[in-house]
């Protein structure tokens, strides 16, 4: 009965998809720039609607703005000296500005929050104070990564910001929402709990009353019972306006894996995990819990084990049929994107962890010995359907020298479209899949991987790496346009898909 259903909705799937011929993006390249910031890491690519760009790094001690025309060569930079515990938060556009907003907790006793306010027109940059709260100076900022969530409503035009600090015994909230055009504060609203332990927001969800919903986990024991194995896991939802708080809670069998963004609808929260094998050797399985959004009540929890097809892809048909039938995993999987479709099906890619173990030199002594390094290879594709059922899966080799996340995927044309590097001459493995793994000496190509939500996969080759190599995991899909940085810090180039 449960393929039946299988072939059902995929077959309404493919319906869905006729007609709509797979095309090749056309590439093309920007002129080389001098690069002051030497960063890679782009923290937001934002277009005005004048299709002037913005390219936002937020560092450790600074934060970046660089100004490009329409052809994307570059007209203006600024750089904003931080403050030592100033945090990031977030950006948007409006009008003819670029709003970028940070966090503060430097002054014992005081959280700041500030906005830089940049005109892509007169290429000017101030800096707005938008709130100063006097905090209990016995409290320290949750997590000085991740202490704040910033969240805008277009239609409305706010936004609003998260910020949690902590005690030993207390865990107290602020949230504090802006009109984004006068940047004056609206309301603000403060929440404290009492005795938890392991708390964390795993996301903040704008419902359509224009409410805050903050989604996340705690574990209700007393700090001394924190070694307790069969401690009980709550999720909460706490429901925000200029009224007040609401809060609902449920119990949880276990945590809810930490860093995976939830699919949310008007009626439910999806949010999936992967399960270790019996055998061990990593996941076999993938796991979607449903909560009913109205009465926060877990409604399901489905579990899929990885088919045939999985294990073949990844260990070819004869070992992949060993694997399976032992019940073996396929290894560490950490998820990185959950990327809605368009028929309100949902994709959930994944990337394998390795450990690469490197010898290293004896020296004049002759003793040699290892070093061991993280890095992220092949991708695990899931399809799931609008009720979390898992309607297809698929294997991506990709190359292997990534110690971050070294893709990135996007929504297009009714496809999911993931942009990679791998090997320059890639081939067919003994399966008939698609081989881009990166031999030993082999050089390199950037690569475009498209399904439609049938499962047909397609695979558009960009360019060879030869002089320039681009990095995908950094760009941003605007305009129907997708556009990433090269990594060489003296000519910096972008690359244009469209």
């Amino acid at each position: 009965m449960f393929r039946l259903l299988l072939t059902a909705v995929a077959l309404f799937f493919s319906a869905m998809t006729i007609g709509q011929e797979f095309q090749n993006l056309e590439a093309r390249m920007t002129k080389p720039f001098y690069d002051k910031v030497k960063s890679d890491s782009i923290t937001a690519l934002k277009f005005h609607s004048s299709q002037k760009a913005v390219l936002i790094r937020a560092e450790k001690s600074y934060i970046s703005l660089n100004l490009f025309n329409s052809a994307m060569n570059l007209i203006d930079e600024q750089k904003i000296k931080k403050s030592q515990k100033e945090v990031y938060l977030g950006e948007y556009i409006q009008d003819h500005r670029i709003i970028a907003v940070t966090h503060s907790f430097a002054g014992r006793g005081f959280s700041t929050l500030y906005a830089y306010v940049y005109d892509v027109n007169s290429k000017k940059l101030e800096r707005r104070e938008l709130s100063k709260t006097p905090i209990d100076k016995r409290l320290g900022l949750f997590s000085t990564k991740k202490n704040s969530e910033f969240v805008l409503d277009k239609d409305s035009e706010t936004f609003s910001i998260v910020t949690t600090f902590k005690r030993k015994d207390l865990i107290q909230y602020s949230f504090e929402t802006f009109d984004a055009v006068s940047l004056e504060q609206k309301y603000v609203q403060e929440l404290q709990r009492q005795d938890l332990r392991a708390y964390e927001i795993l996301d903040v969800i704008l419902n359509k009353d224009g409410q805050l919903e903050v989604f996340g986990q705690f574990i209700p024991e007393s700090v001394q019972a924190k070694s307790a194995a069969d401690a009980s896991h709550i999720a909460t939802l706490d429901i925000i306006d200029a009224n007040g708080i609401a809060t609902k809670e449920t119990v949880i069998e276990k945590a809810l894996p930490k860093g995976v963004k939830p699919i949310i609808t008007e009626s439910h929260i999806f949010i999936n995990d992967f399960i270790e094998g019996d055998a061990g050797n990593g996941v076999n399985q993938i796991e979607t819990l449903i909560f009913d959004r109205e009465n926060f009540t877990l409604d399901e929890r489905l579990v899929y084990e990885f088919d045939d097809a999985v294990y073949q892809a990844f260990f070819g048909k004869q070992r992949g049929e060993r694997k399976k039938k032992k019940r073996k995993g396929l290894g560490e999987f950490r998820i990185n994107y959950v990327i809605p479709s368009n028929n309100n099906g949902y994709f959930v890619l994944a990337e394998l962890k390795e450990i690469i173990v490197i010898m290293t030199g004896g020296g004049l002594n002759g003793m040699g010995g290892t070093s061991t390094r993280i890095v992220y290879s092949d991708l695990l594709v899931f399809h799931l359907d609008n009720e979390g059922k898992v309607v297809w899966a698929d294997h991506v080799e990709k190359d292997t020298t990534g110690v971050f996340a070294a893709y990135n995927a996007f929504m297009s044309d009714g496809r999911l479209n993931i942009m990679l590097n791998g090997g320059k001459n890639y081939d067919t493995n003994r399966n008939g899949d698609r081989n881009l793994n990166r031999g030993l000496f082999e050089g390199s190509a950037l690569y475009r991987v498209a399904y439609d939500t049938n499962g047909s996969q397609q695979i558009q080759k960009i360019q060879d790496n030869s002089q320039d190599y681009f990095l995908p995991r950094f760009g941003s899909f605007v305009n129907d346009k997708f556009i990433m940085i090269s990594d060489s810090k003296s000519r910096r180039r972008f690359l244009i898909l469209e």
